[in-house]
């Protein structure tokens, strides 16, 4: 009888894809988001995360130890990441948190790491937006990794120019320098630093110069997205 009713309700009300809200029929996923389950599989630079033909380590010397991404900032995979950041697609969290946090573990080792924390947000930003995109993503890896999150750990300035703003490398780093400052000690602790998107880098290196005043042994990054090694013209978020 149990079955039935199921069925009945399947009918009225047919299993989506999560991510998309594609009606499905049997998957988890519809072929398209299906995609997003397999992270790159480009070889990157341990450093600067950026595929290796692209390596950004010999023109910046960042203050993050490591840096990883499963999907590049193009394609399907930017779609959903800008409607989750601009539209309020919430239902890609889980998915992209968990892969987030698997290529982050396979890259850094899960036991090297005693906390994750995140890019903080603006007030100016949280009162605009309504959420955190990177402390959502932060608290679902948290919980996958099963790793403390640390929330308070950085703070935001509020500032005039937002990083997606300027397309200028040089200004993304004047910009970010000094926008973030930590609030506790965390002496001695590897830090995993999330995020939504790396483009030039500048935001995660200032808040990870930040992580190492506080005392941060290393301080290991992971986004969603990361550039192919656009040209800095082409730079259009951070």
């Amino acid at each position: 009888m149990n079955k039935i009713i199921e069925a009945f309700l399947d009918t009225l009300y047919p299993p989506k894809c999560p991510i998309c809200d594609k009606a499905l029929l049997l998957e988890d996923y519809c072929d398209r988001c299906k995609g997003l389950v397999e992270p790159i599989d480009d070889e990157t630079c341990f450093s600067c995360g950026m595929n290796v033909k692209n390596c950004e380590c010999s023109r910046f010397i960042y203050h993050f130890d490591g840096m990883v991404a499963p999907y590049y900032n193009d394609g399907y995979a930017q779609e959903v990441i800008y409607n989750y950041k601009f539209n309020r697609k919430f239902t890609c969290v889980p998915l992209v948190g968990d892969v987030m946090a698997k290529t982050a573990s396979d890259k850094f080792g899960r036991e090297n790491i005693d906390i994750i924390t995140f890019v903080p947000a603006s007030s100016r930003s949280l009162r605009q937006r309504g959420f955190n995109q990177s402390q959502l993503l932060a608290e679902h890896i948290s919980k996958t990794l099963d790793i403390p999150l640390e929330s308070d750990i950085l703070q935001k300035y509020d500032k005039r120019k937002t990083q997606h703003e300027i397309k200028s490398i040089t200004e993304r780093f004047m910009n970010a320098r000094d926008s973030y400052y930590f609030t506790k000690n965390i002496s001695n602790k590897n830090i995993l630093l999330v995020d939504d998107i790396k483009t030039s880098g500048a935001t995660l290196d200032e808040c990870a110069r930040q992580l190492k005043f506080a005392g941060a042994n290393m301080v290991y990054c992971v986004t969603a997205l990361v550039s192919k090694g656009a040209k800095p013209s082409e730079n259009k978020f951070s």
